[in-house]
């Protein structure tokens, strides 16, 4: 397996603004941290890939791809964490699937993240009724 490379994902401001994930080493995660801008550990960006195999043909593959974006406020001069936003995908594939069925499900879901609907009822928190 080669090594991970830094990771861009730009925001959704006005000018979107790249938020530059370097890896780091984490044990059977995979993980990548954006400290540009936090003062402590706990206010970086964080990207987490984890990944476990089936151990039997009838189990499935699993994966989850998390994303935490936190917010830091300085009180009495102690910087902390305030609160954070997170997004969390969790992925199962059966251990037959193709390497094409695999790359079309995440597509999909990328499109889905994507749409102006579903982009419209989870930033304003109103579902579909």
């Amino acid at each position: 397996m080669t090594m991970p490379t830094s990771i861009s994902l730009s925001d959704a401001a006005a000018t979107p603004v790249a938020h530059v994930f370097t890896p780091i080493q984490n044990g059977a995660e995979s993980k990548w941290v954006n400290a540009t801008g936090a003062t402590t550990i706990a206010g970086q960006e964080t990207l987490a890939v984890e990944v476990q195999r089936a151990k039997t043909d009838a189990a499935q593959h699993k994966a989850r791809v998390v994303l935490w974006d936190p917010f830091e406020v300085t009180v009495d001069s102690q910087t902390k964490v305030a609160h954070g936003n997170s997004i969390a995908v969790n992925i199962t594939f059966a251990p037959g699937s193709t390497l094409q069925d695999k790359k079309d499900i995440l597509k999909m879901m990328a499109n889905a993240l994507t749409n102006a609907d579903i982009v419209s009822a989870v930033t304003n928190v109103t579902p579909f009724i």
